[in-house]
């Protein structure tokens, strides 16, 4: 069994919404999840996955728009083994895309159709 951050709450919906300041990759792995939105939740830094990181086999959305993240938008490099992820959206952070065409490319998991970054 799995146990949630404290302040975390997930309805029976396979989706996962949440406002708080730190977040773990973690929570990619949880077996069910379909969707993380970690929109405007105060989460800073430098965008990174540790190398080797998994995510759960059916997540297809992760939106971690609105925050402070930065550093190089290649960070989402290690995202790629999430096979079904489809939706990416870091938009309204502060991340570099100078390498953003690269990292539509090259970086972004094989099946994603939508990537939004800034």
């Amino acid at each position: 069994m799995q146990v949630l951050p404290r302040g975390l709450h997930c309805a029976r919906q396979p989706g996962l919404s949440a406002h708080f300041r730190s977040v773990s990759s973690h929570l990619l792995t949880l077996g069910s999840l379909e969707s993380l939105s970690l929109t405007s939740a105060n989460i800073g830094g430098a965008l990174a996955f540790p190398s080797g990181s998994k995510c759960s086999a059916v997540l297809s959305s992760l939106d971690l728009s609105g925050n402070a993240l930065s550093g190089p938008i290649s960070g989402i490099a290690s995202l790629v083994p999430c096979q079904n992820l489809r939706v990416l959206n870091f938009s309204g952070n502060n991340l570099d895309n100078s390498g953003q065409e690269s990292a539509r490319r090259h970086s972004r998991p094989q099946g994603a159709r939508e990537f939004a970054g800034s």
